[in-house]
């Protein structure tokens, strides 16, 4: 299907801001690895990875591990930054790894391999989620679609924002949902009558409630990230910078959808004189979707955190960009209210507001996790004496 062009550049606004170590490979490295032949070498796979790290994911808490073994990249879940009040079963994390998982395949056909998924279904070792196998002989050199999925990569943004007030293109939503059914998951529009009230409704008493439960708020609090933390000197690495949130309270912002508050916009950390203004109210009328699967297991969670990153790269690439309305999926009781108003045969896992913005491609890069963090290189890859070797075991790269 023909690529849409970004509309950033359609009207002659700016170029988004990429991280410089997300720009694809030249054409010219990616010749010679396509038509090479043996493993990637590590310096490709470190490239990979932090791709992979560029992904979205719950609270910008990145709980993701990799490994390498020379010849398979396996994923692995970080239960160390696993939400324990919004997220009990590891669903979020899951699908966050997912996300990764599909950055990652996505980086390694960008440079002219082929990249075999193997999701496993836990068991013993519930923490290995996946195995990403990249291709050892020539293959082909990536396709338009592919290298613009992953030009996107280093453009996408969260934005939390209000949207223009117009909704997606009819074409464009058509793409988003042919694009997730690729996946093998749904994506199911939320614009019949009534039932965008209901959705809203529902997103309001789950803020509510969570607003009102104190582990909750500690937990938010916990991936709040304010100015002062990012000028103290301390390397940032994760949760959510108040650069990112935008200005204010955001059910001012959005008066249908309410967004997430985050911690950055409360209690001492005040805004400053300027975003302490009152706020208009919106005019946004966001396209709302969720993402469901057939059924509710890990694997299903990791398929949708690989639906959630196309549909995302999909929608940066028409110019468009997104930001979650997950608050009625951490409660058990709302998310099958959820699930019954939108009647879909299968489980939802994500809930999403889409919509257009000059001013999304222009917003901060969120930090990331180094490298090194993130990517072990077993001790032993030969023998394969360090295959079960623990994720925090092991060695730098």
């Amino acid at each position: 299907m023909a690529r849409h062009t970004p509309r950033t550049r359609e009207t002659g606004g700016p170029a988004p801001r990429i991280a410089p170590h997300l720009v694809p490979m030249p054409l010219s490295v990616i010749s010679q690895v396509a038509s090479g032949d043996g493993p990637l070498p590590k310096e490709l796979i470190r490239y990979v990875v932090a791709t992979a790290g560029a992904a979205p994911s719950v609270h910008n808490t990145q709980p993701w591990l990799f490994q390498w073994d020379g010849f398979v990249l396996d994923l692995y879940a970080d239960r160390r930054r696993q939400l324990h009040r919004a997220d009990p079963a590891g669903r979020l994390l899951a699908i966050s790894c997912g996300a990764a998982l599909h950055h990652a395949q996505l980086a390694v056909r960008g440079l002219g391999r082929d990249a075999q998924v193997q999701l496993l279904p836990g068991g013993s070792h519930g923490d290995h989620l996946a195995r990403l196998i990249p291709g050892t002989g020539k293959a082909h050199l990536p396709s338009a679609n592919e290298w613009a999925l992953l030009q996107a990569v280093g453009e996408r943004r969260t934005y939390r924002d209000a949207f223009e007030p117009h909704r997606l293109s009819r074409g464009l939503l058509v793409e988003l949902e042919q694009t997730v059914a690729q996946t093998g998951c749904g994506l199911r529009l939320v614009e019949r009558p009534g039932e965008r009230e209901d959705v809203a409704q529902l997103i309001v008493n789950a803020s509510l409630h969570l607003e009102r439960d104190p582990i909750a708020r500690e937990e938010l609090t916990t991936w709040s990230r304010w100015e002062d933390d990012l000028n103290s000197g301390v390397p940032i690495v994760d949760g959510i910078p108040r650069s990112a949130v935008g200005r204010g309270d955001r059910s001012a912002v959005h008066p249908a959808f309410t967004q997430r508050d985050f911690r950055v916009d409360v209690d001492s950390h005040a805004a400053s004189p300027a975003e302490a203004e009152p706020l208009p109210v919106s005019l946004e009328d966001p396209d709302v979707a969720a993402i469901w699967t057939m059924a509710d297991t890990t694997v299903d969670w990791v398929t949708a955190g690989m639906a959630l990153s196309a549909l995302l790269l999909t929608a940066t690439c028409a110019g468009a960009a997104a930001s979650l309305l997950n608050q009625p999926l951490e409660d058990p009781v709302l998310r099958t209210r959820l699930h019954d108003a939108l009647r879909v045969p299968g489980a939802v896992q994500l809930l999403l507001r889409l919509g257009y913005s000059e001013r999304a491609a222009q917003a901060p890069i969120t930090p990331r996790r180094p490298v090194d963090d993130i990517l072990g290189v077993r001790a032993d890859a030969d023998s394969g004496a360090a295959r079960h070797l623990p994720p925090h075991l092991w060695p730098p790269t």
